[in-house]
């Protein structure tokens, strides 16, 4: 392996894990986090920051992998993945709206906590705003043109750098709640919940001008 090689190497790296950090956007994430999370101790914040991390970064290396093949074989396009990611974050921020964003713990016992941990930490962190239709479908992409298993495994390599650097911003989510207080928490929440709703309803835009194109006219 010579010098060249090396560097482009690296630049695949650098470039897609830049790349796969922007379409994961934490930064816009963020305010959900906060408001999900915003009841929870330190020790179990911390805990879903780093399960939503690990798990997006799990569900696109999944599709990196499968992704083609499991579209295939069940006939499924991209299309209808942002058609039912748009309706469950519609669900989603109907709650963040009217103020109820972790509604489902309703029961004290440790077990009903873990379980609601996890779920957040599943839906909606990791999929659908961080590993969503478009970091689905851009990594799906670039799997397709990467034809050696060497670029394969570089590019599962850019993935894991762009999932840590969402665990670096989601793990300063702390300060500022600190800087914010619970009653913008609780504003931010609810404005967070409207845009969230747009968000949502432009997923299942999108995907219906895909599996329509007549719609376009």
């Amino acid at each position: 392996m010579d010098k060249s090689e090396i560097v482009s190497y690296l630049y695949f790296v650098a470039k897609y894990s830049l790349s796969i950090f922007a379409i994961l956007n934490p930064f816009g994430a963020l305010p959900v986090l906060i408001s999900l999370t915003a009841d929870y101790s330190k020790e179990d914040k911390a805990y879903v920051v780093r399960k939503s991390s690990i798990y997006a970064g799990f569900i696109l290396i999944f599709f990196v992998v499968f992704g083609d093949i499991l579209f295939e074989i069940f006939g499924i396009g991209i299309d209808a993945f942002q058609i039912g990611g748009g309706i469950i974050l519609a669900f989603v921020s109907m709650n963040m709206i009217f103020g109820q964003p972790h509604k489902e713990r309703a029961s004290s016992q440790d077990l009903t906590e873990v379980e609601q941990k996890e779920n957040i930490s599943i839906v909606p962190l990791a999929i659908p705003l961080l590993s969503g239709p478009g970091a689905i479908s851009t990594v799906i992409t670039i799997a397709s043109s990467a034809h050696t298993f060497l670029y394969h495994a570089l590019l599962v390599l850019s993935i894991g750098i762009a999932c840590f650097g969402v665990f670096l911003v989601f793990k300063s989510s702390d300060r500022i709640t600190r800087l914010l207080g619970r009653i913008g928490i609780n504003v931010l929440s609810r404005l967070m919940g409207v845009l969230l709703m747009a968000l949502a309803m432009q997923f299942v835009i999108k995907g219906l001008l895909l599996a329509f194109p007549v719609l376009r006219k």
